[in-house]
């Protein structure tokens, strides 16, 4: 009776050690992602928008979706943690609604820069999107920036 104890404790650690480590190198299998997750795929295509912030040269990426007539404009940020290509089926739904869709990758996040001393904090992320909606209202003759609607 002893015995058959130790034996179920050892089949038990046995069978979950075996297990852990084929989920652990299951999970790991064939990823490989550099920190601008360059082989990550988006849902829509990615541009990238050059600046400078606290000194340094960035690059913001982003997705924009046209809508189907509508002139109105919705910016998607993301949280802490997430990109863009978080807001997938919300940018289809609003889309097909009609309305443009910006959905960026705050600075940190996703496919854009990454600096080391950057100061993360919720105004210089304002900031940076703001530049890069002015940008795109110029570049894309979109609505003014005043009018667009943003989502959280």
């Amino acid at each position: 009776m002893k015995y058959r104890f130790f034996i179920g404790v050892f089949l038990f650690l046995s069978i979950s050690l075996t297990m852990a480590s084929q989920a652990q190198a299951f999970s790991n299998e064939g990823l490989s992602y550099d920190k601008r997750l360059s082989n990550y795929s988006y849902p829509f295509k990615v541009e990238n928008f050059g600046f400078q912030s606290q000194n340094k040269s960035l690059e913001m990426s982003y997705m924009y979706l046209f809508g189907t007539g509508n002139e109105q404009n919705v910016v998607l940020l993301h949280g802490k943690n997430f990109n863009g290509a978080y807001w997938e089926e919300t940018a289809r739904f609003l889309s097909n609604q009609g309305y443009n869709v910006l959905m960026p990758d705050q600075i940190g996040f996703g496919k854009s820069s990454k600096p080391k001393d950057y100061q993360y904090s919720f105004s210089a992320l304002a900031r940076n999107t703001k530049q890069l909606m002015t940008y795109l209202n110029r570049s894309l003759s979109l609505k003014s920036i005043r009018e667009a609607k943003t989502f959280f």
